[in-house]
């Protein structure tokens, strides 16, 4: 299982490390990046799927025709 996740400079994320557990929960005033940090993982999804994540240098795949963000 993730323990926990780490994203630094994403949108409006400079700096974040969220602990997971079972269930997680977001909650927030608008624009304190919930959307944004679930953006994040689905950017990950994407490269991982697109086969480029583990690739040297590290890169991520911003588009394809089955783009998820």
């Amino acid at each position: 299982m993730i323990e926990k996740i780490e994203i630094i400079n994403f949108k409006s994320i400079l700096a974040a490390e969220i602990k997971t557990g079972v269930l997680n929960v977001f909650t927030g005033v608008n624009g304190s990046g919930k959307s944004t940090f679930l953006q994040s993982l689905l950017l990950l999804r994407q490269s991982y799927s697109g086969g480029i994540l583990f690739r040297n240098p590290a890169s991520l795949k911003l588009s394809n025709s089955n783009a998820l963000i």
